[in-house]
């Protein structure tokens, strides 16, 4: 048996559940106070809908998890006025609500691949913008939506309690 033969039989399977869970459990942060959408349908959906419609690619090799999170995909959306690419990056919640079903946390930010120190720090980054395009493609889907802030969106959540990592 050559060296091919001795590669098939590494367990790859649970070396990538090893690193999902480091990941999970020293590299997660808490959700950040941004603004966001509330909208009535749920995550896994909404996830499997944009990767097959938009182009959306899962990203939770490249970035920290936060936490509650179900799906973090990006989308390349364009250049901006210094012809740098952009990329509109969604990270989507479930929420237990009696109206909406998830939370979309979305921001446009510059490439993590060409200008990697922008991107790491922020430099460039718009809440707005990406609430402007993800809301545009809710009213294409024809899906309620409400922007509103992180704390907002679990005010509900467990009987009224707003957990700890969600208030202001």
């Amino acid at each position: 048996m050559g060296v091919l033969g001795y590669v098939k039989d590494l367990p790859f399977g649970e070396l990538k559940r090893a690193v999902h869970f480091i990941r999970r459990q020293w590299f997660s942060r808490t959700i950040p106070q941004a603004p966001g959408l509330l909208i009535d349908e749920d995550a896994e959906w909404l996830e499997g809908y944009l990767k097959e419609n938009y182009q959306y690619e899962r990203v939770d090799k490249y970035s920290f998890h936060f936490d509650l999170e179900v799906a973090n995909i990006r989308t390349p959306y364009g250049l901006n006025e210094d012809q740098e690419q952009l990329e509109n990056h969604i990270r989507l919640f479930n929420i237990e609500h009696e109206k909406w079903e998830s939370f979309c946390l979305v921001h446009l930010e510059k490439s993590r691949f060409q200008h990697w120190h922008d991107h790491v720090n922020s430099i460039g980054m718009s809440w707005d913008d990406g609430i402007d395009i993800t809301s545009n493609v809710m009213d294409e889907l024809g899906l309620d939506y409400k922007e509103v802030r992180t704390s907002e969106a679990y005010k509900e959540y467990h009987n009224g309690e707003v957990p700890d990592r969600f208030k202001e």
